[in-house]
């Protein structure tokens, strides 16, 4: 059996382990908690485990598991200001995406509802939670499978582009949501990106937290009950103009992160 057939089959076995679990916590199910409960539950056995596992089966001779996932090497800060500065300004321009992908593919209201539900309910306490479960533990996990492992392993065998591409079309897809695979493609492209320019998955985890948490924060203190929505989720979704000033501005930053990734790589001993 190769390693990557075990890899898979393992994968399989993790998924199948989730389920189990789900079924033994259905009792629970009008818990408060369960959908945090299950969420944490799915970042660990589908994400974080397959990845560990992954690396160091495959980790090179001299090279730590954790270094085989881009994890010993710490990105600078300017690189670090740059990608939130992305996210950042990436707003409108991802919001005005997410309007023409629901024109081919509509969003499921009672998802929609249910997701809402999940960033507002709840008292301050359940901010923390939030945070915890919806921009901690993902940041960490999704991007040691996505980035430090498939982004990682595709690159040796199709290259840096075609790796990135890869590995956000299948980060995108994992979210069971095609009302947003578009505008989740391109934020899985930028991420891929920041780890293909630093050599760091300290970035991308970075910038994939911060932009989760500004959405979690966003929705429990601004969420407009009247509109069913929040002010960062209609910034730029009908307005082309300022859609395409956060594509000027996401280009700029980019440019920025391209010179300086550029220079520091040539400063560094051959």
């Amino acid at each position: 059996m190769t390693k990557m057939t075990f890899f898979f089959l393992f994968v399989i076995s993790m998924i199948f382990l989730f389920a189990c679990f789900g079924r033994v916590l259905a009792p629970i199910s009008d818990s408060p908690y369960y959908k945090y409960i299950l969420q944490t539950l799915m970042a660990f056995f589908v994400f974080l485990v397959p990845a560990l596992v992954f690396a160091f089966l495959y980790h090179n001779h001299g090279e730590t598991t954790f270094g085989y996932l881009s994890q010993n090497k710490r990105p600078s800060l300017l690189l670090v200001v740059l990608g939130v500065s992305v996210s950042l300004l990436a707003i409108p321009l991802i919001n005005g995406l997410s309007s023409l992908n629901k024109m081919v593919w509509p969003e499921d209201a009672e998802r929609v509802a249910k997701n809402i539900a999940m960033l507002t309910e709840g008292d301050s306490s359940f901010l923390f939670i939030r945070l915890l479960v919806v921009a901690v533990i993902p940041a960490v996990t999704e991007e040691m499978f996505f980035r430090g492992f498939l982004q990682n392993c595709l690159s040796k065998q199709v290259g840096a582009v075609r790796a990135i591409c890869i590995s956000a079309l299948v980060f995108s897809l994992a979210h069971d949501d095609l009302s947003g695979v578009l505008p989740r493609f391109l934020l899985g492209c930028f991420l891929g990106y920041l780890l293909a320019r630093s050599g760091s998955l300290w970035l991308p985890i970075i910038v994939h937290f911060f932009n989760n948490a500004v959405i979690v924060t966003c929705y429990f203190y601004f969420f407009d009950s009247e509109i069913g929505d929040c002010f960062i989720g209609q910034w730029g979704s009908d307005s082309v103009l300022v859609a395409l000033i956060s594509a000027v501005a996401v280009a700029g930053c980019v440019y920025l992160i391209q010179k300086y990734s550029n220079r520091t790589s040539q400063s560094e001993p051959v």
